[in-house]
């Protein structure tokens, strides 16, 4: 029986809830029925929330109402009431802003709607800085907000505060509550929120006081659903940044007052009911989580051949559960370096050769090197207690690294890099089972005179990281020649070793977890090669070495196949409902 099959596991498609989307009609059960398929895509809550403002600003989202009257009677009372305010001196006389034309509209709305600018809705205006050289501007109780503090909901305190005589003497607008705020520099361009108090802000952020016929909790809402609009008008410097004058003369949906209320209870509705579900889908994924770190756990820790069965069982017939995303492959990766290190990929053959005669090469083939003068003289490490390792295969050995391989490292001066030259491998190149040689670093050959007395590494030897990254190994093989740079340790093993497997033992999840245990550092966590050298290591007999990694490279082949296959459906899926929200938006 194959360890595992590699097949995707069931990936969420929305045909036909795009159909119902592009449709326009969000107020349908169908909808609500479908939001949880949404929800399970990459990016999908987001979409969903973005696509439902989209709807709310084009009348999709509730039914008109003739008794509601029309949009053009909502702006009609925002006039009203803006003449009231001028001409009782609380507000100053505008330009009257250019009517919104046939081009200048950027999608349909309901026959009884109208459009508007912006500027037309309310009263609008940006805030400022005090000096921060003139303390006496700080410290006081009037909140004031800067673009940063936006969230997209509601604020009621900031996190500074002016005083009043920053109020009079700075030009600082006093926004009162009910007022939207929306953010207009950098990366927090067009987040918005409705302030709950009488505050301030900062020249980043403009605040709107509506006027009659205007809800300030729709307008909140078509600010959000304007945002990318925002962005993409802000866009094109090094810093994107939209003004109080873009904002006013955007062209802005009206309906009828009414039913701009029913459709912030709509929007409120819908956004609770996603929320609700992308709470439970991450509610779901972290069961799926343990689940698949409780299945895969007990695989690798069973005792007996039994308790292994039964494991492996309930890994086999939850397949599709256990390994449901892309992500959590790598957990099976690990499983299976586990499984590797306790014999459980390859059967023991009790015709080969015990684990410890192939050991017993070491010391002779130690000797043999220091006598010819390869490298200078070690003492061989006392040999492993019985209880650094547990209970071991039929036929395999332990040793301790350090007496299993020659340590090859450089601990000069870091050579000067320059542009051409012998190629340096740095811990950055080495990667765990592979070594990618970019980023490319070259240095002289002659700088590395230090490194050469302790040997060259060949082909078919280990790379280890012992810092940042700590534990990352590879194997050696290079057709130029090359250097290595410090933080990497060369290792060239004494016996007829199959390299691979031993790669394999110091990659699993046991041997990563011994290290960690023994590394040192604050800011960068490493070993020292004489605590490396002292760890105890399994070997199983050269045949099963083999057998071994035969195993394992085909196992990782497969979850390289079955990774890209989930990749492929998660992004079809998340690509599915990005183009969705797209078609609409445009």
């Amino acid at each position: 029986m194959p360890l595992f099959e590699a097949r995707p596991s069931k990936i969420v498609t929305v045909p036909a809830l795009a159909a119902v989307i592009l449709g326009g009609d969000l107020s349908t059960p169908i909808f609500v029925r479908n939001l949880e398929v949404l929800t399970e895509a990459t990016g999908g809550p987001a979409q969903l929330r973005r696509l439902v403002l989209e709807f709310a600003v084009r009348g999709a989202l509730v039914p008109q109402q003739a008794p509601d009257g029309d949009g053009s009677s909502a702006i009609r009372q925002a006039k009203e009431h803006e003449a009231e305010l001028v001409s009782g001196g609380q507000l100053r006389r505008r330009a009257p802003h250019t009517a919104v034309g046939a081009d200048d509209q950027p999608f349909s709305v309901p026959p009884s709607w109208a459009w508007a600018r912006f500027g037309e809705l309310g009263d609008w205006g940006a805030g400022a800085t005090p000096s921060r050289g003139n303390a006496s501007y700080y410290g006081g109780t009037m909140p004031w907000f800067k673009s940063g503090e936006l969230n997209d909901g509601y604020v009621h305190d900031a996190e500074e505060h002016v005083t009043e005589l920053a109020l009079r003497e700075c030009s600082l607008r006093v926004n009162q509550p009910g007022d939207v705020l929306i953010a207009m520099y950098g990366a927090t361009i067009g987040k918005v929120a409705l302030a709950r108090s009488i505050c301030t802000t900062n020249q980043a952020v403009c605040a709107c006081t509506c006027f009659n016929g205007v809800d300030n909790e729709f307008l909140l809402r078509v600010l959000k659903a304007f945002k990318h609009r925002f962005v993409e008008q802000g866009a094109g410097g090094a810093q994107p940044n939209i003004s109080r004058v873009k904002i006013v003369e955007t062209p802005c949906p009206v309906p009828p007052l009414a039913e701009q209320k029913r459709i912030v209870a709509r929007v409120d509705q819908l956004m609770a009911l996603i929320d609700d579900l992308e709470a439970k889908q991450t509610k779901k994924r972290d069961l799926s989580t343990r689940f698949t770190k409780a299945s895969l756990e007990a695989l690798t820790t069973a005792d007996s051949p039994e308790d292994f069965d039964t494991a492996w069982h309930r890994v086999v017939e939850n397949f599709s559960t256990v390994i449901d995303a892309s992500a959590t492959v790598d957990e099976l990766r690990q499983s299976i370096l586990a499984l590797a290190v306790r014999g459980r990929l390859a059967d023991q053959d009790p015709r080969n050769p015990n684990a410890q005669a192939l050991l017993a090469q070491c010391p002779s083939r130690q000797n043999e090197a220091q006598a010819q003068g390869r490298f200078k003289a070690v003492e061989r490490l006392p040999p492993p207690r019985d209880d650094e390792y547990g209970e071991l295969p039929c036929g395999w050995a332990c040793e301790r690294l350090g007496n299993l391989c020659r340590f090859i490292d450089y601990r000069g001066k870091t050579p000067t890099k320059l542009p051409s030259g012998t190629r340096l491998i740095t811990a950055k190149n080495v990667r765990m089972g592979f070594v990618n040689l970019e980023p490319q670093e070259l240095i002289a050959a002659g700088d590395y005179s230090g490194w050469m007395t302790r040997g060259i590494p060949t082909n078919g030897d280990l790379l280890f990281t012992t810092e940042a990254p700590l534990g990352n190994v590879a194997l050696f093989d290079f057709s130029e020649p090359v250097a290595l740079a410090q933080r990497i340790i060369g290792l060239h093993p004494y016996c007829d070793l199959d390299s691979r497997f031993l790669m394999f033992v110091l990659m699993s999840p046991w041997f990563q977890t011994l290290l960690t245990d023994k590394a040192t550092g604050m800011t960068a966590t490493g070993i020292k090669a004489s605590k490396l050298k002292e760890l105890v290591v399994p070997i199983a007999p050269l045949a099963e070495q083999k057998r071994i990694v035969a195993r394992v490279e085909h196992l990782m082949k497969l979850c390289d196949e079955l990774e890209a296959k989930l990749r492929r459906a998660e992004d079809r899926a998340s690509k599915l409902v990005e183009a969705v929200v797209k078609e609409i938006v445009a």
